[in-house]
């Protein structure tokens, strides 16, 4: 087992090949040639659930999970940036068909369609006779 970092950019080699490189808070993963390595699905999972923890963040369920029966308050998870994203670039552009082709969707979901009240008056206030 190697031993944990202890200066500014040192990089101690684990037994599986990687290395942790310290950047203030950030840990890069690095593969045995030194590059960057790409994040798995279950790490970003994690980084994002234990920051959403920390910062006591919390996301409506829409059905049970192992968090917890829908309708209750749930960790964020990393998915839930991509349709936030979608969400975005709807409400900005106005345009559905860029939207679906950003998230490399054949058919856009009506939920994306939606707005918000806050948003509903904005618009309204925009609307002459």
């Amino acid at each position: 087992m190697s031993k944990p970092a202890t200066a500014y950019g040192e990089r101690p080699t684990h037994a599986h090949g990687w290395s942790r490189t310290i950047h203030r808070t950030t840990v890069c993963k690095r593969g045995p040639d030194g590059w960057r390595r790409a994040l798995q699905r279950g790490q970003a999972w994690l980084i994002v659930k234990e920051a959403s923890e920390r910062a006591d963040v919390r996301v409506l369920a829409l059905r049970p999970s192992k968090h917890g029966p829908a309708g209750e308050a749930a960790p964020v998870h990393p998915h839930l940036f991509r349709h936030a994203r979608v969400r975005q670039i709807v409400r900005q552009t106005k345009s559905l068909p860029l939207a679906q082709r950003q998230a490399g969707w054949t058919r856009l979901p009506p939920a994306y369609l939606s707005i918000g009240d806050h948003e509903a008056r904005e618009l309204m206030l925009g609307v002459t006779d």
